[in-house]
């Protein structure tokens, strides 16, 4: 089904570039901000890749790596949906916490993927995964923060790669 039926994110439009604000789910999530998303529809119908990053708050080369994605990539010319959300941990990038959720002092990237009872973090996680199982690839972008190596790790489809430099 072109373009695909995404309840958190309303109707898409093919060969459209759109901007939302989503809420996700989740009893300890009910007063948060709506997360940015991008959506990037294709004008013609394939595969659904969703592509998060800003799981620590001081990730700030994948957060922007992700916002030129969005800007870079033309709806026109490519086939399926590309759904961006620059920033998953919106806590800690505000308050500019590096490592853990400054909600519950948890650290998301340890919780994958998720509990949808459990603390602010675990419903986080649990809903950005569980929202973006159903498509075919999943991208989670981490860097480097303070004191750390510049890396990249990247996951697809179940499949987990790390890349060093």
């Amino acid at each position: 089904m072109h373009p695909p039926k995404l309840s958190l994110l309303g109707a898409l439009t093919s060969g459209k570039t759109e901007r939302h604000l989503i809420k996700l789910p989740g009893a300890a999530l009910a007063n948060d901000e709506p997360r940015p998303v991008i959506t990037v529809t294709g004008a013609k119908d394939g595969p659904v890749l969703f592509v998060n990053a800003g799981v620590h708050g001081g990730e700030y080369s994948a957060i922007e790596a992700v916002i030129r994605l969005g800007k870079t990539l033309d709806a026109t010319k490519i086939a399926g949906t590309i759904i961006l959300m620059p920033v998953l941990n919106l806590p800690a990038f505000r308050s500019r916490t590096p490592f853990v959720c400054p909600i519950d002092n948890v650290n998301p990237n340890r919780v994958f993927p998720g509990d949808p009872n459990g603390s602010y973090s675990e419903q986080m996680t649990h809903a950005s995964f569980t929202s973006s199982s159903f498509m075919r690839m999943r991208s989670s972008i981490f860097t480097a923060a303070i004191f750390r190596k510049r890396w990249f790790h990247s996951s697809f489809a179940g499949l987990a790669t790390t890349k060093s430099r």
